[in-house]
């Protein structure tokens, strides 16, 4: 009888601690990555559109080659919402691709 008291005794101070001794729950996004959409290039094309000069010579096209660039990639690089995240637009994602000093990493 005493034997089996102990041996609960052990059960539950073990308990105890494997339950203190968990790290707190990390969250998926950062404040910060959930901003992005606030501070990223998308915001600059915005206003590139605006200029058509400046919109050629950040982007070494003019608005409608992008257009149809955009068209004939579109199936291929577009990403799917998840519980977790929203994903990046393909006009995001190509216009990121399509900026000279991300060209020369491909």
């Amino acid at each position: 009888m005493e034997e089996v008291l102990l041996w609960s005794l052990y059960l539950v101070c073990l308990a105890k601690k494997t339950k203190q001794s968990r790290r707190p729950r990390r969250k998926w996004s950062r404040k910060w990555l959930l901003k992005k959409r606030e501070f990223s290039h998308i915001n600059l094309l915005r206003e590139l559109r605006n200029e058509p000069n400046d919109w050629r010579n950040y982007l070494r096209m003019d608005e409608e080659t992008y257009v149809e660039l955009l068209k004939l990639v579109s199936p291929f690089i577009v990403k799917k919402d998840t519980v977790m995240r929203k994903a990046i637009s393909t006009r995001e994602a190509l216009s990121y691709l399509t900026i000279p000093c991300y060209r020369k990493k491909l």
